[in-house]
């Protein structure tokens, strides 16, 4: 089974309550970098080996790891200095830590989507042998808005490339927050009309049941809002997977920061 078959049956299967077989790949993990930890006070860096560790004590195989270089140019924080600069060394330290383990470990690249430099980054990591696989968005954290038109034209720009790249997609897709974006089932509709069309022939996962990283009956509302959503029936829907998990207290690295 190829790691992108094993990517996509996972989404239905991983920590499912009350399913008893033991998974084989962890499609949601994240490395932090001594540099990327800084931003966010109680974060402990994680490497590569000490992901490895974690997962031989929990019996997982393969793991997907998922570059958070985005944090750079979150929305909740001041302008950074170096912004772009930053972002591709923390791109570029996932690609050094996943190279390490090879067998085990997959990369994908990660960007702010409104970002002027984002189309550049993508073609950038598209090259590279550790991060061509895929990319990571997270509109809470990049303050998407799914009502405004112009950020919907940059989204359609993103997946676009991603597509014609061939990268697979992993979407935070709750919207922010603490900035108390609208997020509901129109903004939906906008998703599934008018930006995963442009992303026909890649595997697009929307994270955390489309919620924010906790099962709440929100979480459940929002999945409901993509199934009941007419306009699921006609685009490219079957490229998209809704993945389920069930999280665990205390499982966390570091305290856990709305976006």
């Amino acid at each position: 089974m190829c790691f992108r078959t094993a990517f996509a049956i996972v989404l239905s299967l991983f920590f499912v309550p009350g399913l008893g077989a033991q998974p084989q790949t962890d499609y949601h993990q994240h490395l932090f970098s001594p540099r990327i930890a800084k931003l966010a006070p109680g974060l402990n860096p994680l490497s590569a080996a000490e992901l490895i560790a974690l997962l031989d004590k929990a019996g997982i195989q393969r793991a997907l790891v998922l570059s958070i270089a985005y944090q750079y140019s979150g929305a909740n924080r001041p302008a950074i200095e170096d912004e772009y600069a930053k972002v591709r060394e923390e791109n570029d330290w996932t690609s050094q830590q996943v190279a390490l383990y090879p067998e085990r470990l997959r990369g994908f690249c990660s960007v702010n989507p409104l970002k002027d430099y984002a189309i550049g980054e993508i073609e950038r990591c598209s090259r590279d042998p550790q991060l061509h696989y895929g990319l990571k968005l997270h509109f809470g954290n990049s303050d998407v808005d799914l009502d405004n038109p112009v950020h919907v034209e940059k989204l359609q720009q993103v997946f676009h490339r991603a597509n014609q790249h061939q990268m697979a997609m992993v979407v935070h897709m709750r919207a922010s927050i603490t900035k108390k974006r609208p997020y509901g089932r129109k903004q939906a509709g906008i998703f599934l009309r008018d930006v995963l069309p442009a992303a026909p022939d890649v595997p697009v996962q929307i994270a955390h049941l489309a919620g924010a990283g906790v099962m709440t009956t929100h979480r459940l509302m929002r999945r409901s809002a993509f199934s009941s959503t007419p306009s699921a029936k006609t685009t490219r829907a079957w490229h998209m997977y809704i993945s389920m998990f069930r999280e665990s207290p205390g499982t966390g690295n570091g305290k856990r920061k709305r976006n």
